[in-house]
């Protein structure tokens, strides 16, 4: 219930409206209604709080990931995210940042293991096949789409990217 947990969020901040925790979970509830800059502005805010914080160090470094913006600040973001804290989808958001740079071996190492660790995560896997079709691997990008879209068959594109491979390639 995204209203109500809001409506609790936001009584919290009023009594605390430094407390990081509540500010990240505001941020989260943002980001699920919609409302990406919101939660993004309050990332920051988390961030000038606590700078090592490693949840906000993420969001904003997956942010920068996606729109091909600010990608050297993203890199040193996720990077200390992972000192911090080393978790699947921080380990996913290092190596979507190095494929956005081109780094594509040092990609590989990093989305191979977020999958590993979460085998179940269709975003990963969409971000593994994109690495796999950039390294003309077709095969691998295959599999990791086909899981992609087993685990969610809405995933949107990720059908055609798995129809755009090379069709000799894919059984």
């Amino acid at each position: 219930d995204l209203e109500q947990a809001t409506a609790t969020v936001t009584a919290g901040l009023k009594q605390f409206p430094d407390d990081v925790e509540l500010l990240y979970q505001s941020a989260v509830l943002l980001e699920k209604k919609g409302n990406r800059q919101q939660a993004m502005e309050r990332m920051r805010k988390i961030l000038e709080l606590d700078d090592s914080h490693a949840e906000a160090l993420n969001f904003v470094a997956y942010h920068h990931a996606e729109k091909g913006t600010d990608l050297e600040l993203a890199l040193s973001q996720a990077q200390l995210a992972l000192k911090s804290k080393r978790t699947g989808y921080i380990i996913d958001t290092l190596g979507w940042i190095y494929f956005k740079l081109g780094r594509y071996e040092e990609s590989r190492e990093q989305l191979e293991e977020a999958s590993n660790l979460l085998p179940e995560d269709p975003v990963i896997l969409e971000h593994l096949g994109d690495l796999y079709r950039a390294l003309t691997l077709w095969e691998q990008a295959a599999a990791a789409y086909r899981k992609s879209l087993q685990l969610d068959p809405l995933a949107a594109g990720v059908a055609e990217k798995l129809q755009s491979l090379p069709v000799e390639q894919t059984p």
